[in-house]
């Protein structure tokens, strides 16, 4: 691989760790800047051994690019869509210490703000007061994966940040991978998989689809429509808690709303209840539907690209016919 920057070889090259921002069982992500320079942050995502293995074996066994790769397939156009872009912007991809057995690391834009799992678990009122361009914001992150034809096989509301300026963007792009493929290993958050992919099937965006309804109905009631019983924090207990919700995906009604959260916001829940049926063909056949459908249901127009200007109201309600559209 060549070294991604110039000059002397260190951990990151010219990235100086300020701190630590995470740190999880696949990686750690690093706090990072320039030498001398606290303007051009960045985030590194550095990869564990065991993970960075995993990560490698799984790439060749599917034939599919690496994170950084996908990272800077999905990236914005052009400079002007930075600032809006819907996911976190990749800029480069590493080796550390620039050894052959070191670990890969990806370089990051650094995104602040906090996620909208930490919003709904407290219940912050901009969830509520903001739900539809939240919704809308999440449509943007899964629209730009779509059309690359990958599928993100992770959304969650973990991986998605409320930024200061109002806006949802999606963090992690570790489980992104090209769609139309059965992964046997069956990745991503149990509480957030389609039934299609716990089975272990061909991934299409209609699996997306159903987690981000599982976002969605998270972010209606403040909870998770499926949730093990089983407690305890040990490898054996965990892997059970893991089956179990999986398993709850397949076996399970639809959930539905509770009645007080239908009354208030009946349209959000019935576009919530679509994208939560376990027949694929029964959900929006596409990003583009769920998209038209909370226009419909927007009192003011929303841009979901920076490119694109909102549309009249003879457009909206011929882009509403084609889909579907909630009563």
């Amino acid at each position: 691989m060549v070294w991604p920057f110039g000059g002397r070889r260190g951990r990151f090259e010219r990235l100086h760790v300020v701190r630590v921002v995470h740190e999880g069982e696949k990686s750690v992500v690093y706090l990072a800047e320039p030498s001398g320079s606290a303007s051009h942050r960045a985030a590194v995502k550095l990869y564990r051994p065991q993970y960075d293995q995993l990560a490698h074996s799984l790439e060749q066994k599917y034939g599919i690019p690496s994170e950084a790769e996908m990272g800077m397939q999905l990236n914005p156009r052009t400079p002007a869509e930075v600032e809006h872009h819907p996911l976190v912007v990749t800029k480069s991809g590493g080796r550390e210490f620039g050894r052959r057995n070191g670990c890969r690391y990806i370089v990051l834009e650094f995104v602040e703000g906090v996620t909208l799992k930490s919003l709904i678990s407290v219940r912050d009122p901009r969830v509520w007061k903001a739900r539809v361009a939240f919704a809308a914001d999440r449509c943007r992150a899964l629209r730009v994966i779509h059309e690359a034809g990958f599928v993100c096989r992770d959304f969650c509301s973990q991986n998605l940040i409320l930024q200061p300026n109002g806006r949802l963007k999606l963090l992690d792009l570790g489980f992104v991978a090209p769609a139309g493929v059965a992964y046997a290993e069956r990745s991503g958050t149990p509480g957030y998989m389609s039934p299609e992919q716990v089975r272990a099937e061909e991934l299409t965006p209609a699996s997306d689809i159903y987690s981000l309804g599982i976002v969605l109905y998270e972010m209606l009631t403040g909870r998770l429509p499926y949730v093990s019983d089983i407690r305890g924090d040990d490898p054996q207990s965990l892997e059970a808690r893991r089956q179990e919700v999986m398993r709850m995906h397949l076996e399970r009604p639809v959930p539905e709303l509770p009645p007080e959260v239908a009354r208030r916001s009946a349209r959000l829940s019935a576009i919530a209840a679509k994208c939560l049926q376990k027949d694929p063909a029964d959900r929006f056949p596409a990003v583009d539907d769920l998209i038209a459908a909370l226009r419909g249901y927007c009192k003011t127009p929303f841009v979901t690209r920076t490119s694109e200007k909102p549309e009249g109201k003879a457009a909206g309600a011929k882009r509403r016919k084609r889909g579907w559209t909630p009563r």
